[in-house]
């Protein structure tokens, strides 16, 4: 019979002793398991209060670019009514000139054909 022998370990206490060695490692990778799923919990909420606060400043970013472009599409509007009104006032100038110039070419040529003014 095996095990009966002074050389070999007799079964029973082999098996005895690979259950408590194993019952062992398993409790050691339980507690170790237990440590890391509390690491990966407390980097979780890390992870997730970093997003929070992300999406808080994406949110203040969005409303400031977006006043941005209402400023700068305002300022472009008043921009090109100003545009507008400068040519509207220099084609009226250029109408009043081109009268005064018709004028005083009048003028001059009268005065070239010797007739006295009155």
């Amino acid at each position: 019979m095996h095990g009966t022998c002074g050389r070999c370990w007799p079964r029973d206490r082999l098996k005895s002793v690979d259950t408590e060695e194993t019952i062992q490692f398993l409790l050691e990778r339980q507690a170790s398991f237990q440590v890391e799923m509390e690491q990966l919990r407390d980097l979780t909420a890390q992870i997730a209060r970093q997003q929070l606060a992300h999406t808080e400043q994406f949110a203040e970013f969005r409303a400031e670019i977006s006043g941005a472009i209402l400023a700068l599409a305002q300022a472009q509007r008043a921009a090109a009514d100003r545009i507008r009104e400068t040519a509207e006032l220099g084609a009226h100038t250029d109408e009043r000139l081109n009268t005064l110039i018709r004028i005083v070419d009048a003028l001059i040529r009268r005065e070239g054909d010797g007739k006295p003014q009155s």
